[in-house]
C-alpha cells in the first residue's frame, strides 16, 4: 500500500491489509445522491462567488495547511480532518469549499488533484507541493513547511504595506486638507486684499486658491477619468506587461519590492527542494510563485540556463536581480551540493536586510512628512499675514 493510500484511510486492519485509493469510512457508507441534488446547485454559486470574491486567500491557505498538518500528526485520516474542518469553519463560502474537496476524496482522487480543479483559489506551487508530499507519504511535514514559509512570506509583505501604507495616508490627508484651504479659505481673503499690492507669495497663493475654487470640480473628474482609464489599460496585455514594472523603476521602492519578490523565490525553491521536487521544476515551480510578471521571467530565464549546464554561480555573475551575498549563497550552495539550505539562508539574508530597510525608511519618512506638512502649513500662514504685516507698517509711517 503506498503512500497516498495511507491518509485516505483510518480503519486499516492491523494486518496491513491493502486498500484501494479513495477507500474508507466515508466510501464505505456509499454515494449519497440524495444530498448531491440537495446541494449541487447551492455550492455551484457559492463556489463561483468564493473564486469571484476572494481569489488566492492568502491565510485560508496558511490556516489551511497548518490545521491539517496538526490533524494528521494527530493520527486521523484526511477525510475526517476535512470533515473536523468544515465543522468547525464559521464562514459559508469556505465552508462549500472544503466540502467541494472533502467529495472530491471521497470519489478516491489525491488532494493535489482535487485543488487542481480550483486553481483560482489554491496556486501552482501550493498543489504541487502537497504533491509532493503526498508522493513521498510525508504529507503533514510538506504542509507544516509549507504553512510556516508561507506565513513568513506573508508577514514580510504585510511589514512592507504596513511601513509604506502610514506615511501615505498621512500625506494623502494633509494634502487635501491643505487643497481644501487653498480652494475654499484662501479665495475669502481676496476681496479684503484687492487693493492693495500684494507680496509674490500671497498672490501665488491667491492665485492656487481662485484656480482650485474655479476649476477645481473640473480637475476632480479628470483625476477620476485618468485613474480608470490606468486600471482599463492595466487589464490590458500591454498594461500589465508595463505597469508593474512602474514600482521597481522607483530607487528605494523597487529595492524593497524586489527583495520581497527573491525572498518568496527563494522560500519556495528551497521548500521544494527539500521535499524532493528536481531541480528544474523547483526552479520553475518558485519562479511561477513570484507575482510580477517581468521578474518572473527574468527568473525563469535564469532556471532554463541553469538546466541547460550552465553552473548557477556563473549566472550569477552576470545582471541579475540577485544581491550579491544572495548570489554567492547559492553558487556556494550549488557547488557544495546543499542548495535547498543554501536557498533558505539566502531567504533569511534578504528578509533581514527587507526588515532593516523599513525600520529606516519609516524613521526617514515620518519626520520628513512632518516638515514638509510644517512647510506648506507656514506657506499658507506667512502668504496671508504678509499683507497685514505691510499694512501695518504703512499705517505706523503715516
Amino acid at each position: 500500500m503506498g503512500p497516498l493510500e495511507h491518509l485516505h484511510n483510518s480503519d486499516r486492519t492491523a494486518a496491513g491489509e491493502p486498500v484501494s485509493k479513495g477507500q474508507g469510512p466515508e466510501m464505505a457508507a456509499g454515494p449519497r445522491p440524495d444530498r448531491e441534488r440537495r446541494n449541487g446547485r447551492r455550492t455551484f454559486s457559492k463556489i463561483a462567488f468564493l473564486r469571484r470574491g476572494q481569489g488566492k486567500d492568502p491565510e485560508f491557505l496558511i490556516a489551511l495547511a497548518s490545521r491539517l498538518a496538526l490533524l494528521l500528526r494527530a493520527g486521523i485520516s484526511l477525510t475526517a480532518a476535512l470533515e473536523m474542518l468544515i465543522r468547525q469553519e464559521g464562514k459559508a463560502p469556505r465552508k462549500v469549499l472544503l466540502e467541494e474537496i472533502l467529495r472530491g476524496l471521497n470519489q478516491g482522487r489525491y488532494l493535489h488533484e482535487v485543488l487542481g480543479d480550483r486553481g483560482s483559489i489554491f496556486d501552482e506551487s501550493y498543489r504541487r507541493m502537497i504533491r509532493a508530499g503526498e508522493l513521498a507519504g510525508d504529507l503533514p511535514s510538506v504542509l507544516e513547511a509549507l504553512a510556516t514559509a508561507r506565513r513568513r512570506t506573508q508577514h514580510a509583505r504585510a511589514r512592507t504595506v504596513s511601513a509604506l501604507i502610514y506615511p501615505v495616508l498621512v500625506l494623502a490627508v494633509a494634502l487635501c486638507a491643505i487643497l481644501f484651504l487653498c480652494g475654499h479659505v484662501l479665495p475669502h481673503f481676496q476681496e479684503l486684499y484687492r487693493s492693495q499690492r500684494l507680496p509674490t507669495l500671497t498672490a501665488g497663493a491667491l492665485t492656487l486658491g481662485q484656480f482650485l475654487q474655479r476649476r477645481g470640480m473640473a480637475l476632480a473628474i479628470t483625476l477620476a477619468l485618468a485613474l480608470v482609464a490606468l486600471v482599463l489599460y492595466g487589464k490590458t496585455p500591454a498594461g500589465r506587461q508595463f505597469l508593474p514594472k512602474i514600482p521597481f523603476r522607483i530607487p528605494v521602492l523597487g529595492k524593497l519590492l524586489r527583495r520581497q519578490c527573491l525572498v518568496l523565490f527563494l522560500r519556495t525553491f528551497s521548500l521544494s527542494l527539500r521535499h524532493g521536487i528536481p531541480y528544474g521544476e523547483a526552479f520553475s515551480l518558485a519562479s511561477s510563485a513570484v507575482p510580477v510578471a517581468f521578474l518572473r521571467s527574468q527568473l525563469h530565464a535564469i532556471g532554463v540556463r541553469s538546466c541547460e549546464g550552465v553552473p548557477l554561480g556563473e549566472i550569477l555573475a552576470g545582471e541579475t536581480p540577485f544581491p550579491a551575498a544572495a548570489a554567492g549563497l547559492l553558487a556556494a550552495g550549488e557547488s557544495a551540493g546543499n542548495l535547498a539550505a543554501m536557498a533558505s539562508h539566502a531567504a533569511d539574508l534578504l528578509e533581514e536586510e527587507l526588515s532593516l530597510s523599513l525600520e529606516r525608511l519609516a524613521a526617514i519618512l515620518r519626520p520628513l512628512i512632518i516638515l514638509l506638512l510644517a512647510a506648506l502649513v507656514a506657506w499658507i500662514a506667512i502668504a496671508l499675514l504678509l499683507p497685514i504685516a505691510q499694512l501695518s507698517q504703512l499705517q505706523g509711517l503715516i
